[in-house]
């Protein structure tokens, strides 16, 4: 499965509110800000790559919606 202890320095940890589920445009802009400064950003795309994961917010981006440019209101 792989080492993921870098999910605990993700700036969406400990809940992780937004990987399972789809979420509003406005949503999706305050998520990205989050991601934006991440530290953990690239392993979190390289998992949601790896497990082809089509749906939720990873890294920045919603899989399977419109991308959402992060610093845009």
């Amino acid at each position: 499965m792989g080492d993921h202890s870098w999910l605990g320095f993700a700036k969406c940890s400990p809940a992780l509110p937004f990987i399972n589920r789809e979420v509003s445009r406005e949503q999706q802009r305050k998520m990205a800000n989050v991601c934006a400064s991440c530290p953990v950003m690239a392993n979190c795309l390289s998992l949601a790559n790896r497990q082809q994961h089509l749906e939720g917010f990873w890294a920045g981006r919603s899989r399977g919606q419109q991308v959402v440019e992060v610093g845009r209101r």
